[in-house]
């Protein structure tokens, strides 16, 4: 609450010190978001290794979103040297866990043959996976495919449905 300022003010110091009690208790999650506070320089001075430290905790006890940013690390050169290959499996690990952001970069790194080579069918499927859990990235994603033809056969009336889908969908 204190992160977000819901129903107090934002104040990343407290916010700090409840993730961290959280985390003495085993909670993944406030093992995640103490990365994020120190990736994001929130209430503490920007420290991607001190991020991906929590991170790996959080990922270790089975945080999916811990193994996401994990992944976008690897994916950016964030604190680690650029690897999309390592990009893709925390990123993979984080979709098996539903992380929907995970499932729509999986699907970008297929389409630009990052981490592997190119597969528009594989990218594909991400995109389906991200759409059907209401992503709008994967929605925009599979508008563009059927717009280029990358891999399937061009088709606006998809590119269409796909499109109006993203500009209703609830997520990102």
């Amino acid at each position: 609450m204190y992160q977000k300022g819901q129903g107090v003010p934002v104040e990343y110091a407290k916010a700090l010190k409840w993730y961290r009690k959280g985390a003495a208790a085993g909670s993944a999650g406030a093992m995640s978001d103490i990365g994020m506070l120190y990736a994001m320089g929130r209430g503490v001075p920007v420290d991607y290794a001190e991020a991906l430290k929590w991170w790996r905790k959080g990922a270790a006890r089975g945080s999916g979103s811990a193994m996401y940013c994990i992944g976008v690390a690897y994916d950016s050169g964030r604190g680690v040297p650029l690897d999309y290959a390592k990009a893709m499996k925390w990123y993979r690990r984080g979709a098996a866990l539903g992380v929907v952001a995970g499932m729509d970069n999986m699907g970008v790194l297929y389409r630009n043959g990052q981490g592997a080579p190119v597969d528009y069918a594989k990218a594909m499927k991400w995109f389906r996976e991200g759409a059907a859990a209401g992503s709008r990235f994967a929605m925009q994603n599979l508008a563009a495919i059927y717009r280029s033809g990358d891999g399937v056969p061009e088709n606006p009336q998809k590119a269409a449905k796909w499109a109006a889908a993203a500009a209703h969908a609830t997520q990102p």
